[in-house]
């Protein structure tokens, strides 16, 4: 992820790992904690930790990843504020890619959120093996829901994950068991907390059914960099650096058959010899018609 982590740099935020273990709490300078695609056990003292944090008035981002057996550490955390992440992977055929199969897709659903909103639907984002994340269907309190992005209404998400990463059958097809599309993969939770003698603060979680759209072949793709420095600005409370970034120029390739190429090819040597001869008979005629 190390693009993800100098497009962040370029943010001017510093960067750190940060072991729980050794620490024992997130220090309160954190602008924000990014929790993606965890491959070891998160234990309790860790859990609470993050809980603690957000409680708060902390911010945390969270990302969960199917080919990791369903981050289970990111499920159990995201339940803790109310958001589910399905244990499924969604599979969406009319807006997959065409270099790979329906669960390789873009979402063209953008939810009314600052993270969402600003999005380009000419640069929506990609997304690979991700799983369902849901909000609840209602709050308790000062806290509000907000699901960022969705897939098509013929998508859904597949519970039958053993059957699906089966290299033998690998198919899947809807059941009565799966979530029917649109398909949420993305919610915002926000959250205000009163401070003893000071001025109540928004603790904000965002959890992702992908991490697979932060490494460094799939960054730069559509739209990803422009969604996760929107996830990264709001988390922090820097909703004044939320934006599109600027377009990057794109090459422009035109195909030619081999005798147009060869047309071309003889032009461009021809035609500047052709016009010094042409420049040479005008001034021999306009020579001869004076003498």
């Amino acid at each position: 992820m190390s693009s993800f982590v100098a497009a962040l740099e370029d943010e001017h935020l510093l960067v750190e790992s940060l072991l729980l273990p050794r620490v024992g709490k997130i220090p309160e300078d954190a602008a924000a904690v990014i929790l993606a695609s965890p491959k070891l056990k998160i234990q309790d003292a860790e859990q609470n930790a993050i809980t603690t944090y957000v409680d708060g008035g902390g911010r945390l981002i969270m990302m969960a990843n199917p080919e990791d057996g369903g981050s289970p550490e990111v499920q159990v955390l995201a339940k803790k504020f109310g958001i589910d992440v399905g244990s499924d992977v969604i599979l969406d055929a009319e807006s997959q890619l065409f270099t790979g199969g329906p669960q390789i897709f873009v979402t063209m659903e953008f939810g009314a959120h600052p993270i969402s909103s600003k999005l380009s639907p000419r640069q929506p984002p990609v997304f690979a093996f991700a799983s369902s994340v849901r909000a609840p269907e209602s709050s308790v309190g000062e806290v509000t829901y907000s699901e960022l992005l969705k897939t098509g209404k013929n998508s859904w998400a597949e519970r039958d994950v053993a059957r699906l990463f089966d290299k033998a059958d690998g198919k899947a097809s809807f059941g009565a068991d799966d979530i029917k599309g649109p398909v949420s993969i993305a919610v915002a939770m926000e959250k205000r907390v009163a401070q003893d003698g000071k001025e109540p603060v928004d603790s904000r979680v965002v959890v992702f059914g992908d991490a697979t759209w932060l490494r460094n072949d799939s960054f730069g793709a559509m739209g990803n960099r422009d969604l996760i420095l929107n996830v990264v600005n709001w988390a922090a409370g820097e909703e004044a650096s939320i934006a599109i970034g600027p377009r990057q120029m794109r090459r422009s390739v035109a195909e030619f058959t081999q005798s147009t190429f060869d047309t071309i090819l003889a032009l461009s040597f021809l035609g500047p010899e052709f016009i010094l001869l042409l420049g040479i008979f005008i001034w021999w005629r306009r020579q001869t018609s004076w003498a």
